[in-house]
């Protein structure tokens, strides 16, 4: 399971275009929008390497990301829906995950000034 960002080439307003999404298998899927979106040049992925990250993570991680660069708007965004946020159970709610993501400069997803001076986006949720 992961979680990827397909970054690519300015919108018609000259902003850097996202696409944001998630897979049980991130390589596939990244052939997919290789043949089906030609925007992007780059795609940065999240995954663990404890395979500790279920489906639930991911839809919430994708959710999560697509608000704050709606919030951020530095980015258009080429997904064609918001996300959804997913229901959670009663054993996640009660087990804590933490993820740090790590954003190279030039990624300027979520990124206001504070954030860009770190490069790095922490997220931390107990439950969804």
């Amino acid at each position: 399971m992961g979680l990827y960002f397909l970054l690519g080439e300015l919108s018609e307003v000259g902003m850097p275009r996202v696409y944001i999404g998630q897979s049980g298998s991130v390589g596939n899927r990244l052939v997919q929008h290789n043949q089906n979106k030609d925007f992007w040049s780059r795609a940065l992925v999240v995954i663990s390497l404890t395979n500790s990250l279920t489906q639930t993570h991911a839809l919430f991680l994708v959710w999560f990301a697509i608000q704050k660069a709606t919030q951020a708007g530095r980015d258009s965004l080429e997904n064609s829906n918001t996300g959804a946020r997913p229901i959670q159970s009663a054993c996640l709610a009660t087990n804590p995950i933490e993820i740090s993501i790590v954003l190279a400069c030039s990624f300027s997803i979520w990124r206001t000034a504070r954030a860009a001076q770190r490069g790095t986006f922490h997220v931390r949720y107990w439950g969804l």
